[in-house]
């Protein structure tokens, strides 16, 4: 891209108005010479991706989580590859939110760059209340993608009992309106 003469004893240089294209690799190279003894040296860095873009879930499943679950003490949910072709995944962060008070943070963790799945532990979570899976994905270029669950409602409560009546083949009345039971038998049992 050219020759920038830097003053003596420079340790760092910005290059303004580059033109650089998405997805390709530059390096800066350096050159020092004595002019006394007409020797030079150069350095050159390592590559570097110009990279424009967030990473990416591949597919469209986004963060699957349960409707609902009794578990107060961890929770679960799973998502397709997240990937960034041009600068890769630098970290990935999985976060349970408490969706009532605002999506506040109640615990986050940081996962390999390629997990597809986490089970967040050691949380307090509560009877009726509703959580989210947010899971944040950054490239090397500090491009973030988020992507978050549907709510996951925590019910502790164990079923409310039900009734059956066996009364064969009758008309039952409840409150005044007729309903017709049709019952079958196994005779097998």
């Amino acid at each position: 891209l050219g020759l920038t003469p830097l003053p003596a004893g420079a340790s760092s240089a910005v290059a303004d108005n580059l033109v650089l294209a998405h997805s390709s690799s530059y390096v800066a190279t350096v050159i020092a010479w004595d002019p006394a003894s007409g020797l030079a040296r150069a350095a050159s860095s390592e590559a570097t991706v110009v990279d424009e873009t967030p990473p990416r879930i591949i597919g469209s499943k986004g963060v699957l989580v349960a409707a609902a679950q009794s578990d107060t003490t961890s929770m679960f949910g799973s998502w397709n590859r997240i990937d960034d072709p041009e600068s890769g995944i630098e970290l990935l962060q999985a976060s349970v939110l408490d969706v009532v008070g605002g999506a506040i943070v109640v615990r986050s963790v940081e996962l390999a760059s390629t997990a597809v799945n986490v089970t967040v532990d050691d949380l307090v979570l509560l009877h009726g209340r509703r959580y989210a899976l947010q899971v944040v994905a950054t490239n090397g270029a500090g491009g973030v993608e988020t992507v978050t669950s549907s709510p996951v409602i925590v019910d502790t409560s164990p079923p409310v009992p039900g009734f059956v009546l066996d009364v064969g083949d009758a008309a039952l009345t409840f409150s005044d309106q007729l309903w017709d039971a049709d019952c079958q038998h196994n005779n097998n049992t």
